[in-house]
């Protein structure tokens, strides 16, 4: 499932057992490949058992029904372990997690809350496939979905920070280098942070770039709405004025929410492929919170 190596190192190289001097350090690239799961799935009956898993899915969204179990992606675990000539010095494993899916594109992917599961986050989507026929019209109930427009800097002596913690749409053309942006209230202006390598449209912790604005999260002030793609937290600006960004509260491991951090999900609105799964572009965003003078009618009901 895994594969383990140096930076440029020759694929099959042996680089272990390898001496490091005290105060020396080496990097490690840890690939997940699930070469085993491609190997299984070349029998006649994996491939039907999976069209099969796939045709079910796609009907259930037909009747705005969401089949609990029968993806066609799996979550893969492993472990890495560290073994040294050191009799007194022991070194814990590193736990890994991977998404591995047949095909993609479409009901191929995984639903968000896999995605979330698989980085080890508890927060609960309240949906497994697509947002259960709303769609983008309210918050989902029995979920840690919130009603969000605006932000402001919760710790001003601390900067703003986003990772890119998924990406499941198209992949490998210039349409599909998504961009992610601040919108300023006051302002009225859109600064660009960041945009997603075209080839990474189908993976967990994809490849971004920052852009030139990516330096203003260090001294932001005021309210602002997060921008991804096309779409705003603030839907009054969105098409159609439905939710193309929903924002979570950050639950961690241990089921306690992450004081001033959200996760954010994104969906493309008014596309032929909109499906409302909000897993096209998410993100880890902390350090900010609600804006307590933000109005908004259009929002859903809390």
């Amino acid at each position: 499932m895994w594969a383990v190596a140096l930076p440029g190192s020759q694929s099959g190289k042996q680089v272990f057992p390898m001496m490091i001097a005290p105060g020396d350090s080496v990097s490690l690239n840890v690939v997940f490949t699930a070469n085993v799961l491609n190997k299984r799935i070349q029998s006649p009956f994996w491939k039907a058992a999976l069209k099969f898993q796939h045709s079910a899915v796609a009907l259930g969204r037909f009747f705005n029904y969401q089949l609990p179990h029968g993806s066609t992606c799996s979550t893969i675990s492993g472990l890495v372990y560290f073994e040294t000539s050191n009799k007194a010095t022991t070194i814990s494993p590193i736990h890994l997690n991977g998404i591995w899916e047949y095909r993609y594109e479409n009901d191929w992917e995984p639903g968000l809350q896999m995605i979330l599961n698989s980085l080890n986050f508890k927060t609960k989507v309240g949906f497994t496939y697509f947002d259960n026929g709303l769609k983008g019209e309210k918050t989902t109930e029995h979920s840690d979905e919130i009603t969000a427009d605006y932000f402001e800097v919760a710790n001003a002596g601390q900067p703003v920070r986003i990772r890119k913690i998924a990406s499941y749409h198209g992949c490998c053309t210039t349409e599909d280098s998504d961009t992610l942006a601040i919108y300023h209230l006051n302002e009225r202006l859109t600064r660009q942070l960041q945009y997603t390598n075209k080839y990474s449209g189908q993976m967990l912790l994809p490849y971004t770039l920052a852009l030139s604005g990516s330096e203003h999260l260090d001294k932001l002030s005021g309210p602002f709405a997060v921008k991804i793609g096309e779409s705003f937290t603030d839907r009054t600006r969105n098409h159609g004025k439905k939710i193309g960004i929903r924002v979570w509260k950050a639950i961690d491991e241990h089921g306690k929410v992450i004081s001033n951090a959200y996760i954010l999900g994104s969906d493309y609105l008014g596309k032929k492929g909109t499906n409302y799964d909000y897993q096209d572009n998410v993100y880890y965003i902390e350090n900010i919170k609600l804006y307590n003078k933000s109005v908004a009618p259009l929002m859903a009901q809390k």
